[in-house]
């Protein structure tokens, strides 16, 4: 997961600085971020940190915020670099890279609401206390062997006492499941922000899998979230080859190898064989690689570059500049509906 961060913007109208809007509402964002790693956690197998994890990431995972994203590992980073006057950039590091499109999806628009349930001031309002955050998604991500009591080399569920600890808007000490704080969430994205057909199917797909995970049953899931497929994925290894720490490890890294379904990846070998479901097609994808919505800077400058050619000197985030100098456009606030 080195190298992976999500993007976020935020509507300047709830807050005048970027930094007053992460001093009223980061405190409510992070616990949705630690407890949405049951649902966006990539998993990985690694000995040295007691068998099967939920998030190979949460481990590096250092601060609540920082300014830093090397030195230092936030939940959220206090990097104030917006692509529009409009909007603030929420930036997070403590995500893992995921595989399953389903994963993807999930982890994207619930993030995305919870921005929305900001701006429409209908975030439900929790903070962490006792334990601090980073201690709770240390907790959370580790072992299932301690948290959803899953075993690698044995075939039995067992349930888990994993909680966390918060403090509601009216000043009240609960301590909820993981699932359960995820249901909240929900149910407050459901109440106000959904908004079309996709959100709708979105809403059911998550709300479908939050009960599974809440029920301890992974036949469904252990197609549809990464860290579900990883773990599917190495059992069937070890049940096929015997137990060994060592090809557990081989099984986990092979699992997300960049690769073609005949190649070292054991994800694209399971999604080729329809083991994994998927939300896209591959000519969905190819599409949208070539093709990005016509109402973005995106498509803007790719328009720009094919009628100017090779009189384009710069073309950045936020202008476009001729070799001349006489043409600079600046896209922070360019209208794109009629492109």
């Amino acid at each position: 997961t080195r190298g992976y961060h999500e993007n976020y913007m935020v509507s300047t109208k709830i807050a005048t600085t970027f930094l007053s809007f992460i001093h009223q509402w980061a405190k409510y964002i992070i616990p949705f971020l630690v407890t949405r790693i049951i649902f966006t956690g990539s998993g990985d197998y690694s000995p040295n940190r007691g068998g099967f994890i939920l998030s190979p990431r949460m481990e590096f995972t250092t601060y609540d915020l920082s300014l830093s994203t090397t030195s230092r590992r936030p939940l959220i980073n206090l990097r104030h670099e917006p692509h529009s006057r409009k909007y603030w950039r929420l930036h997070l590091v403590c995500g893992d890279g995921n595989m399953s499109e389903v994963t993807l999806a999930l982890k994207f628009w619930s993030t995305s609401k919870i921005i929305e349930l900001i701006e429409r001031n209908a975030l439900p309002l929790y903070e962490v206390v006792g334990f601090p955050p980073i201690q709770n998604i240390h907790y959370f991500g580790r072992s299932p062997a301690t948290s959803w009591g899953l075993y690698i080399s044995r075939n039995f569920l067992k349930n888990p006492d994993m909680r966390i600890k918060l403090r509601d808007k009216n000043d009240n000490i609960v301590e909820l499941k993981p699932t359960e704080l995820q249901f909240i969430y929900l149910d407050a994205i459901s109440s106000s922000a959904l908004n079309d057909t996709l959100d709708y199917k979105m809403a059911s797909l998550l709300n479908s899998v939050l009960k599974d995970l809440d029920a301890f049953q992974f036949n469904r899931i252990s197609r549809q979230l990464d860290w579900c497929i990883r773990m599917r994925v190495i059992k069937e290894s070890l049940n096929l080859y015997g137990y060994d720490e060592n090809l557990a490890v081989a099984a986990s890294k092979h699992y997300s190898e960049i690769g073609i379904p005949t190649g070292r990846s054991y994800f694209y070998s399971e999604q080729y064989e329809g083991k994994v479901d998927r939300l896209l097609s591959d000519k969905d994808i190819e599409e949208a690689m070539f093709n990005p919505p016509s109402d973005t800077r995106a498509s803007l400058r790719a328009k720009l570059c094919s009628i100017y050619k090779d009189k384009l000197y710069l073309v950045d985030w936020g202008y476009v500049l001729t070799r001349d100098n006489k043409f600079l456009l600046e896209l922070f606030d360019t209208d794109l509906s009629n492109l």
